[in-house]
C-alpha cells in the first residue's frame, strides 16, 4: 500500500508492504455468571512496517496476552 495518498507506481520508500497478523481468543463459562477470557494478539511476534506518514517509520504493535474475568449481575 502506499505510505502516502497517491495513485499509480509506489516509490521504494513510500511502500508499505502486506502482512498477515493472527489473533486468537477462547472463552469459558465457569457458572452462569462467571465468564473468564483470554486472547493473544499478534501471535508471530515478526516487526514489520505499519505506517510511515506523519512521523516516520511505525512498527506495527508487538505481541499482546490478555486475560479477563466478566461477572454478570
Amino acid at each position: 500500500m502506499h505510505g502516502r495518498a497517491g495513485q499509480g507506481a509506489i516509490e521504494a520508500a513510500q511502500l508499505i508492504e502486506a502482512r498477515w497478523v493472527a489473533d486468537a481468543a477462547i472463552w469459558s463459562d465457569l457458572t452462569d455468571r462467571i465468564r473468564v477470557r483470554v486472547k493473544a494478539e499478534k501471535l508471530f511476534d515478526d516487526v514489520y512496517v505499519a505506517s510511515i506518514d506523519p512521523a516516520g517509520l511505525r512498527p506495527g504493535k508487538p505481541f499482546e496476552f490478555l486475560m479477563g474475568v466478566e461477572l454478570s449481575f
